[in-house]
């Protein structure tokens, strides 16, 4: 479901922020402390146009209808964070 996908993407960014961070802390001789700070970034996904609406458009515009269409594909899932830890 959606809402797991969301929830694994988010996980999966905290997991990384923190092990670039540890990485980074490392070489400069030092570890992770306490996360002072998190923040899930918002991220603009663009909205599909639906078809009532883009049968409106392009009435507005003079054109052709717009036939119904569906294609199957992919959805990306992004999730992006921002963390800030303590060094120790």
């Amino acid at each position: 479901d959606r809402l797991a996908v969301r929830n694994e993407a988010l996980r999966l960014a905290v997991t990384n922020a923190r092990d670039k961070a540890a990485l980074m802390a490392g070489a400069l001789g030092a570890e992770l402390g306490e996360v002072l700070h998190i923040n899930e970034q918002a991220v603009n996904v663009p909205r599909p146009v639906f078809r009532m609406e883009a049968a409106a458009m392009a009435k507005a515009d003079g054109a052709e209808p717009v036939p119904e269409a569906y294609a199957s594909g992919e959805v990306e899932v992004r999730a992006v964070v921002q963390v800030t830890f303590a060094l120790q």
